[in-house]
């Protein structure tokens, strides 16, 4: 037997098999390399994708808040708006309270003076001092009307019309000028009272 056809034989089968083997480690190799370029162009599109994706978020998150401080901006301006509305309401309407209240005291005062004028009158007592409250409480009526003017109170046209129609102070007294005044006095008083209930929205409950 040739030993040197069997050498020569089992260098060339160990040839093929070592050019073999390294042949399939290249491929595998460029098969890794191959699928960690893929792994590496996805892990790079699923970042890119989600920061993307933050970024949308963020945006959103800041629309929101500027949307939320536009909002809070102008639910504040509606609300001082209706405060200062209110505000104005509820003033208007205590000053108008005072002022019917003012006047309504004001009426009864002179409604009793002329009451007792009409019996110092009948008397023939003296009437120095009735005379000088009478003009007191007329000074205060007119300025208190005046007032209701200023504040649109609807009672202010009946007030003028009580001057225009009352004589106030004459030089010759009687107990008939007296009467009437005190009749004229205090029709004004009820009209003045029903316009205040309307005007300031004053519910009277039933009686039972």
């Amino acid at each position: 037997m040739d030993w040197t056809v069997l050498v020569i034989a089992a260098v060339a089968g160990a040839g093929a098999f070592i050019g073999a083997y390294f042949a399939e480690r290249a491929k595998i190799a460029a098969q890794t390399k191959a699928l960690e370029s893929i792994v590496r162009q996805e892990a790079a599109k699923a970042r890119g994708q989600e920061e993307a994706k933050q970024q949308v978020i963020a945006e959103n998150l800041k629309n929101l808040d500027m949307q939320m401080r536009t909002l809070t901006t102008t639910q504040e301006q509606i609300k001082a708006q209706i405060s200062g509305e209110l505000w104005y309401r509820q003033t208007t309407w205590n000053e108008k309270k005072e002022l019917y209240g003012e006047l309504l005291r004001v009426l009864v005062k002179l409604s009793a003076y002329y009451a007792k004028l009409q019996v110092a009158i009948g008397s023939n007592n003296p009437v120095g001092e009735l005379r000088e409250g009478i003009r007191v409480q007329n000074d205060e009526l007119f300025r208190l009307g005046a007032l209701a003017r200023i504040f649109g109170a609807p009672g202010c046209d009946s007030i003028d019309n009580y001057f225009r129609a009352s004589e106030l102070i004459p030089n010759r007294l009687s107990e008939k000028w007296a009467s009437e005044e005190v009749r004229n006095v205090n029709i004004l008083m009820a009209h003045l009272t029903v316009i205040a209930k309307e005007d300031l929205r004053v519910i009277i409950a039933p009686h039972r």
